[in-house]
């Protein structure tokens, strides 16, 4: 029993950081269709300016 819900936590973690990886890919990709390289640099260290930019294109 412990077991299954181990390898459950595991697989949802795994689903976590691929729609994470997902969103960030997005993002990035918008990111850079409009010239905004400073975004960028801002998304990947800042976790407040990231959610910022989520919300200002729609990313969900």
């Amino acid at each position: 029993m412990r077991r299954l819900r181990q390898e459950g936590l595991e697989e949802g973690r795994k689903e976590g950081r691929s729609e994470g990886e997902d969103k960030l890919g997005k993002l990035v990709s918008l990111l850079i269709s409009q010239g905004r390289n400073n975004d960028i640099q801002r998304a990947a260290v800042n976790r407040e300016a990231r959610m910022a930019l989520y919300e200002e294109f729609g990313i969900h």
